[in-house]
Parts: C-alpha cells; structure tokens; sequence
C-alpha cells in the first residue's frame, strides 16, 4: 500500500522569530515510517501581509487573545454584528492563557508604549476591523489557492493557543472545496469545550 503524504500547516498566531518544533519532530517522525511530509508555515505568510511589526504587537501580548481568534472566526460563525463594540468588548477581557508561565505573560501594551508601535489607540477598532474584513480572508483565500490538494492525503493543523480557531477556520474551508480531504487538528488547543459547534465533523 502507498504510504501517504501529509501536510503539516503552522497557523496564525505561532511565533514566526523561529520555526515550530513540534511540527519538526512529528515530520522527522513521519519520514522514518516511509511517510512524505511537508510544512507550510503560514504564520509568516500572514504576518507579511499584516506586517511583522503589528504581528508582534498582537501575538506577543496576552492581552488580545481574544481578539486573536475573533480576527478569524468569521469563516466558521458568520454575524452581522456591532465590531467595534465586541472589539471593545473582547479587549476589556484581557485574558492571560493559564498555559503561559511568567516568563511569557506580557501584559497588554500601555497607551504611551503605542505611541511607538505601529498601530495607535486611537486608530485600534478601525486596525481591528480592517484585518477582520479585508487581511484575514485576502490570507485565507491565498492559503486555499497555494496548496496543490491532490498531492496530499492527509492535511493537519497546529492549535496551540491562538492558533486553534484560525486552524479551524481554515480546515472548514477546505472540506468545503474538498469533502472527502483527512483534516487532523492536534495540539493543546483542540479539547476545548463546544469548540466545533457548528462545524462539519468526519
């Protein structure tokens, strides 16, 4: 029987200062059973079109981790809703994952820190709703176009942290475009509750 050849894809928000060890390991894991795997890292991709500068801004500070998902939840549970209020809304939250140690829980950027970073509070919603609407799907739809689909039997995700939902988003626009694709989501990100709601499950 041929062995099948998996693609691995490195989601937003993953760091992009250096590659995924996981998704090293599980390739080098793969080749020694006989099983071709490649590895997309389109965190770097979108934070191309983003720009890395605001990439950082957001991937780096805990505080918009809801934010982070919100960006890309609109491919997986569509609403015509106020954007500005749950911008609003969501970055009041501050969340700070419990995963994160000290060591990687910064806190939310202070209005003086924005001064020098490439967005500016006053401009925050507008920047929000601007990669919400136009950069997140511009990137899914480019992501969809780049991959050549029949070259590979087995398509998985990386979902750590904030990558989960922008994994999910764009693991339901490929069943879409390929029904009967294998799609594997794996990392600590999959097991939260009612996470799929909604979502077409093999």
């Amino acid at each position: 029987m041929e062995a099948k050849k998996v693609l691995f894809i490195n989601m937003p928000w993953g760091k992009i200062d250096f590659p995924s060890i996981q998704l090293g390991i599980l390739k080098r894991a793969l080749q020694n059973h006989n099983m071709a795997a490649d590895i997309l890292y389109e965190n770097l991709s979108f934070a191309k079109l983003l720009g890395y500068e605001r990439y950082h801004v957001f991937s780096l500070s805990s505080g918009y981790s809801y934010l982070l998902e919100w960006f890309f939840n609109e491919a997986i549970s569509p609403a015509a809703t106020d954007w500005k209020a749950e911008i609003r809304e969501l970055n009041n939250k501050k969340l700070v994952s419990p995963f994160l140690t000290d060591q990687y829980r910064p806190e939310a950027l202070t209005r003086e820190q924005w001064e020098n970073k490439a967005i500016r509070e006053a401009d925050f919603e507008d920047t929000c709703i601007h990669i919400k609407k136009t950069v997140v799907p511009d990137f899914l739809y480019r992501l969809i176009e780049k991959i050549n689909f029949p070259a590979y039997d087995i398509i998985a995700f990386s979902c750590t942290f904030s990558q989960t939902i922008p994994a999910i988003s764009c693991a339901a626009m490929i069943k879409k475009k390929c029904p009967d694709k294998i799609i594997i989501l794996g990392g600590n990100g999959v097991s939260r509750k009612g996470i799929y709601k909604g979502i077409p499950m093999d």
